[in-house]
């Protein structure tokens, strides 16, 4: 009798949520995606410490007043080149990477910002460096406000090889009409977190 009554009960508990759920389905809404991880949230000088600017000459500084999430972000500043690049080896995430579809980060642009493209290379470091394959991302980029953006990984992308050296390329540039327009010094933008979703 007891156990029939707990049953019950439990059945009495439930039955809410299951209608909440329905009716979050019927608007056309997800529930909570508990399968993307934040890799570097971008609140330690030691994570910036481990980007490369991969000869772009971009400066990477912890910023505490332009922030998404958390108590800081990573204010980029660009160094002139044609592409500015965020590089960052990944050996040691290869148990996170590996199977994941897609890599996001979130992206403030100040307004009038000329950023308006932003791609993701994929390398293997040793023994030879060897291109693995890159994907441009797959967002419209609006000044003036955060942005997530959203790098779909490519099928060699997904499983990498364990020991193994790779490292990600973040590339940041102006593109008009074909042309790669350097971004300057005076057109700094602000990461705050980089993670992988499943």
């Amino acid at each position: 009798m007891r156990r029939v009554l707990l049953i019950g009960l439990l059945l009495f508990c439930l039955s809410p949520l299951a209608t909440v759920n329905r009716g979050v389905a019927e608007l056309g809404l997800q529930a909570f995606d508990t399968s993307e991880e934040y890799i570097w949230p971008m609140e330690e000088k030691s994570e910036l410490r481990s980007f490369d600017s991969d000869r772009s000459g971009a400066v990477f500084l912890l910023d505490f007043e332009r922030v998404f999430e958390g108590r800081s972000s990573c204010k980029v500043i660009p160094g002139g080149a044609e592409e500015t690049k965020l590089a960052v080896k990944i050996t040691n995430i290869l148990d996170k990477w590996n199977g994941k579809s897609a890599l996001f980060l979130n992206l403030y642009l100040p307004e009038d910002h000329p950023l308006n493209s932003c791609f993701l290379g994929l390398a293997m470091t040793t023994p030879d460096w060897q291109w693995v394959d890159g994907c441009m991302a797959a967002t419209s980029l609006v000044p003036g406000e955060w942005n997530r953006v959203l790098f779909k990984l490519t099928d060699k992308m997904k499983f990498l090889r364990p020991r193994r050296q790779y490292a990600i390329y973040l590339c940041f540039w102006q593109d008009e009409e074909g042309i790669k327009v350097p971004l300057r010094k005076t057109d700094p933008f602000y990461i705050d977190g980089i993670g992988l979703i499943q």
